[in-house]
């Protein structure tokens, strides 16, 4: 039996190891090794614990996902506890309660908020070493196998492209060493800009619209947003997959001004109730004051509630798009994320569609 391996590291604390099982030769140092990166269907697991349920396992083998990037951990501003100063640290750092399957392509994936990046300006090899060290280790440390890329999650900006892009480049070089390549995630409007120096990217389909505007039908997904950006062919040189979106979540609004992101499995417990009133497919009102325990969030009359989760017709339309545009070349079809509850919304028919066929 895999016993429980959450282990509790000090803030980027750089750990002495050998580097076992997780890449074989060295190659110079930018060199991308396009034969590492096969192409298959894809999933993110965004969740602070791995721990598949057994019609997660099951859904993986059905549509014959190859390859997971799971979230290791965020980087964000901080205090940091050694320093007492404000610091870009670790947080959230997943805790493997089993080991994942040795079929699947793990790639760890790394979230960097924008106010870590800007803490980490002008010592961004200091930080690459920090991050690369501390993925590797718990690679080693949960015996991760079939560890061939590592992917960055960042929603840089133009003003904060020089220090991202440095950042990116040491994290290369220093995984190049140990046969590993590295990724990055691209939002629509960074299609735009230059390309990150990374080994590919996944370009993210989701988060597509302003998600505080309480005139915007589905921040999550939908085609008014994407299509300017697609409408004519991106010049980007960098190889990309596309990932999609199957998750949703209620926001809340009070007199139009955003209160928070509330959680699709919890919101579906009380949506119904006698505090809500639906006023169509997609907007509940709240009719009475109530105080929600399970989620600590105190309601008023009048407060707003917007249902989002795109639908299968929303997603296909733009994966016709996308890939019109942007296909032309092999690539995966990512979904976000792996999680039994907001999966069981579409049917198998529907999830080999998004998935790009063998």
């Amino acid at each position: 039996m895999y016993k429980t391996r959450c282990k509790i590291f000090l803030p980027f604390l750089l750990l002495p190891w050998l580097l076992a099982g997780c890449g074989g030769r060295s190659r110079e140092a930018g060199h991308a090794s396009e034969a590492a990166h096969v192409e298959c269907n894809a999933m993110y697991y965004w969740k602070t614990t791995f721990e598949l349920s057994e019609e997660e396992k099951v859904f993986l083998r059905k549509h014959r996902v190859g390859r997971l990037y799971v979230r290791f951990f965020d980087v964000v501003k901080d205090m940091n506890p050694l320093t007492s100063e404000w610091d870009a640290v670790p947080n959230a750092t997943i805790c493997f309660q089993e080991r994942p399957d040795s079929t699947l392509e793990i790639v760890p994936t790394v979230y960097i908020t924008l106010e870590a990046l800007k803490r980490m300006n002008d010592s961004e090899d200091e930080y690459a070493v920090r991050i690369v060290d501390r993925v590797l280790a718990m690679v080693k440390g949960n015996r991760i196998e079939k560890v061939k890329e590592v992917q960055l999650d960042c929603d840089w900006t133009k003003s904060t492209e020089e220090s991202y892009f440095r950042l990116c480049r040491e994290v290369r070089e220093r995984l190049h060493h140990q046969s590993v390549d590295v990724s990055a995630t691209i939002r629509l409007h960074q299609l735009r800009q230059d390309e990150p120096p990374v080994d590919r990217g996944v370009l993210m389909l989701y988060n597509t619209g302003n998600i505080r505007s309480s005139k915007v039908e589905n921040s999550i997904l939908s085609r008014e947003d994407v299509l300017p950006y697609l409408q004519r062919k991106p010049t980007y040189e960098l190889h990309l997959d596309f990932a999609y979106p199957t998750f949703g979540w209620g926001v809340w609004f009070r007199e139009k001004e955003f209160q928070a992101i509330l959680d699709w499995k919890k919101l579906s417990d009380y949506r119904h109730s006698r505090f809500l009133r639906r006023e169509n497919a997609s907007d509940c009102v709240v009719v009475e004051d109530f105080h929600d325990y399970v989620i600590s969030a105190s309601f008023q009359e009048g407060d707003r509630i917007r249902v989002e989760k795109p639908s299968f017709r929303e997603i296909m339309y733009v994966k016709e798009l996308v890939e019109r545009q942007l296909g032309s070349k092999p690539h995966s079809c990512v979904l976000y994320h792996l999680d039994s509850f907001n999966l069981s919304d579409y049917s198998d028919h529907e999830i080999d569609a998004v998935f790009c066929a063998d």
